[in-house]
């Protein structure tokens, strides 16, 4: 069985700012909608069977928030079973520098 994973990365001008959207999309196992809000969690795991069988440690999209946030930016996550795809999206408004003389 193959699946694939998707970058989609895009740009929107709003009055003097630009907001930019990365959305990474798979074909993967799917999310449930009641296990969700683990996903952000550090060391939490949608399905401990899914660690001993795929690995990792809970840390990475904990991580990823974070440094999101810390960015001025949103991270979220959204999930459809029926077609085992799942995206996690960070949008980011962006304002352009100031300008500033270079030497």
């Amino acid at each position: 069985m193959q699946g694939d994973v998707k970058l989609i990365v895009s740009s929107q001008q709003l009055d003097g700012t630009h907001k930019i959207h990365f959305a990474v999309e798979d074909t993967g196992i799917g999310i449930p909608m009641d296990k969700m809000d683990h996903l952000f969690k550090p060391f939490s795991q949608v399905d401990a069977s899914v660690t001993r069988r795929y690995g990792g440690t809970g840390l990475g999209l904990a991580i990823s928030k974070k440094l999101v946030e810390l960015m001025g930016g949103k991270i979220w996550a959204e999930s459809e079973m029926a077609r085992a795809q799942h995206s996690i999206s960070l949008s980011r408004y962006l304002q352009p520098p100031m300008n500033q003389s270079h030497s």
